[in-house]
């Protein structure tokens, strides 16, 4: 994860080199990133609790 977050700064810090297409993209997977970044504490807290088979669905 943490390797994920530096090479996510990394793309961020260079954006400006981004073809306008490329850039778009780019805006949209940011916003696909940030609404999935919640999930995965969520997914491991249920996989932790008593319905633990939720978490593969």
């Amino acid at each position: 994860m943490e390797k994920n977050i530096i090479c996510f700064g990394d793309l961020t810090a260079t954006k400006n080199l981004l073809s306008p297409e490329q850039a778009i993209l780019f805006e949209e997977f940011s916003q696909a990133r940030e609404a999935f970044s919640l999930l995965p504490e969520k997914m491991l807290a249920i996989r932790g609790g008593k319905e633990w088979n939720v978490a593969n669905t």
